[in-house]
């Protein structure tokens, strides 16, 4: 997905096996994806970064290849905050003797902030991009009738069998119109179907597709107090937010609601995209670097 901007490796993590892209020497940088999206989301991150003296790695997620997969014994328990941290640590181990700077879109996000919070020892920085702290959010959307309507495709997601059918049907029409509504103007333009292909690719493994869709599952459904502690409470690493003004899946008021500093106690700074929506970091991608860089600068 990323060959030909960086060195391709697999990575054996629990009994799953992980393809992971590498560039660059220097600091660690880790780059984590999110839904409905592969590694190849950071395609203009991963030079961008090297360039900058970082030494890059971007991992796929646990789920979004067969081969992290229990084929013979699914379960969504093994997509809970809890065990996708446990995993992500032992990539960080893999990666890295000193700390990392650790930075993570939509789901890679949600899984960034839980790793924040299992091994805060391990990081450098948190960059979090296009969704906030994830139990605020949880409180947000039950709280905010925009926000609710905005996160309509959660509780879609919940029905097993059907949600997955209607995504792949039409030629995954359903995974287009999640893009095109979260980025207004860009999510259906010839550049975002380029992306597209590589998420399609993925999800044409109906195990894949169905994996992915666990971790909104998981978040639900199953009742795991390690879990429930990872998504709550403070972080204790130096914090980037980052979201687009234009943004139809997190709401900017949403977003802004949800990184209370009280949150963060090692400091917090939140910075909008403007002129872009959930998928920023492909629409501005200029403007998004700067604004990481100028963290990971710091820190």
């Amino acid at each position: 997905m990323l060959d030909g901007v960086s060195q391709k490796k697999v990575i054996t993590v629990q009994g799953w096996k992980l393809s992971c892209w590498e560039c660059g020497e220097g600091p660690v940088v880790l780059l984590l994806h999110g839904y409905p999206d592969t590694p190849t989301t950071w395609k203009q991150a991963v030079p961008a970064l090297a360039d900058a003296g970082y030494r890059v790695l971007v991992p796929t997620l646990p789920g979004y290849e067969r081969s992290s997969i229990n084929v013979t014994g699914f379960s969504i328990r093994a997509y809970r905050a809890e065990a996708l941290a446990a995993a992500l640590a032992r990539v960080i181990d893999y990666c890295s003797s000193e700390p990392i700077h650790l930075i993570g879109h939509d789901w890679g996000s949600s899984v960034a902030f839980s790793l924040a919070r299992y091994c805060p020892e391990r990081l450098r920085s948190l960059t979090l991009m296009a969704l906030p702290h994830p139990h605020r959010f949880a409180d947000y959307v039950y709280n905010d009738s925009s926000q609710r309507r905005a996160s309509r495709y959660i509780f879609f997601f919940q029905l097993p069998g059907i949600a997955e059918a209607l995504l792949r049907s039409r030629g995954f029409r359903g995974i287009e119109r999640l893009w095109e509504r979260w980025s207004p103007g860009w999510g259906g333009s010839e550049e975002a179907q380029q992306y597209l292909a590589a998420v399609k690719q993925a999800f044409s493994d109906p195990l894949v597709l169905k994996a992915a869709l666990s971790y909104y599952r998981a978040a639900l459904w199953v009742r795991d107090s390690k879990s429930r502690d990872l998504v709550r409470g403070q972080v204790a690493v130096p914090t980037l937010g980052l979201f687009g003004q234009q943004d139809r899946c997190i709401l900017p008021d949403t977003f802004h609601a949800c990184m209370d500093e009280r949150d963060f106690v090692n400091s917090l700074r939140v910075a909008a995209i403007e002129g872009a929506g959930h998928f920023f970091h492909l629409e501005r991608p200029e403007k998004t670097h700067a604004e990481i860089l100028a963290h990971l600068a710091v820190h």
